[in-house]
């Protein structure tokens, strides 16, 4: 018996508020493919291994009210 897969969530349709990556070694390429998560109000990256160059892309989410690197 094989367990059933779920759905992929197309995050570009129900943008979360809240993204939390704690510990995981995302990195500026990586990064990049959070940009359609425009509602972000509160995104933990602590762990994160992003470098000056995501300042940009950081910056483009105009909801954020928190950040943690």
């Amino acid at each position: 018996m094989q367990a059933e897969v779920p759905e992929a969530v197309d995050l570009t349709k129900e943008s979360p508020a809240t993204l939390d990556l704690y510990g995981v070694k995302i990195t500026d390429k990586g990064l990049q493919y959070l940009r359609k998560l425009t509602k972000l109000k509160e995104l933990n990256l602590l762990g994160a291994q992003i470098t000056d160059e995501s300042a940009a892309i950081l910056a483009q989410f105009k909801e954020l009210r928190e950040l943690n690197l």
